[in-house]
């Protein structure tokens, strides 16, 4: 007798037969029962995750803060770029960088968050690309 198609693929769910046994029983050759599939070795345990070093906290000045970039096309002074970010995810993202880039790896992220929290409002950096036709701006407040 056929096994019916919802039987065979409960039993490849199940991981009682193979793809390849559940295959051959679909298209109906299989002829003699199928001998079920061992079971997998077990899923070794995986290992502690070494503990981060210490960051300190995102400075409370930062709450209220943005830091603005803009890029301007110079020619016809339309925005191409205009992103607002809050201080407090460019810390964020400052103290994430810390632990995956090791060009930040001798960063004083507590000094330059303190410099960020301490400094005033006001423009950064203001360059223009001839080359590319671009003005970027970029400001905090």
């Amino acid at each position: 007798m056929e096994q019916s198609r919802s039987d065979i693929l409960s039993q490849l769910a199940a991981g009682s037969i193979s793809a390849q046994q559940a295959a051959e029983q679909l298209r109906g050759g299989a002829g003699a029962p199928v001998p079920p599939v061992p079971p997998l070795d077990a899923v070794p345990p995986v290992t502690a995750v070494p503990p981060v070093a210490a960051v300190p906290p995102l400075p409370a000045g930062l709450g209220q803060r943005w830091l603005r970039i803009r890029v301007t096309d110079l020619n016809t002074g339309r925005p191409r770029v205009n992103v607002n970010l809050p201080l407090t995810w460019v810390a964020a993202g400052l103290r994430l960088g810390a632990h995956h880039a090791p060009q930040l790896e001798n960063l004083d992220l507590a000094q330059l968050l303190h410099e960020v929290e301490a400094g005033g409002s006001g423009q950064l950096i203001d360059v223009e690309d001839l080359d590319d036709g671009e003005r970027v701006q970029i400001f905090v407040d």
